[in-house]
């Protein structure tokens, strides 16, 4: 079975004004959980993304989850693949017996 991922956007830091724009996202916080419908685990990070071009600009309050992700992931390139490599190889660690220390079998009185 494949395993399952969700990118979730945790926080936004802006620059109050710049170039005449404002509220300019400069900083996204991101999180990306995977899971194999047993166990789950989670990386997070944050991404400092360029100053936008006037004629790009998308006004803070229209902003959407789904553009910030997109901003994110297109900052992160080839180390998104790497996120989730990094994700699954945790989830197959997870699926593993976990093993325990045990008395010495000798030592038991």
């Amino acid at each position: 079975m494949s395993n399952t991922y969700t990118w979730k956007i945790l926080n936004l830091e802006t620059i109050p004004s710049i170039n005449g724009l404002e509220n300019v996202v400069a900083v996204v916080r991101w999180l990306l959980t995977a899971t194999d419908n047993v166990n789950s685990t989670t990386v997070e990070g944050t991404v400092e993304l360029e100053n936008p071009l006037v004629e790009e600009f998308i006004a803070y309050r229209e902003l959407t989850e789904e553009k910030v992700l997109e901003w994110t992931k297109l900052k992160l390139g080839n180390q998104e693949t790497q996120y989730y490599q990094y994700l699954d190889h945790q989830l197959s660690k997870m699926a593993k017996p976990q093993s325990t220390a045990a008395e010495l079998p000798w030592g038991i009185i």
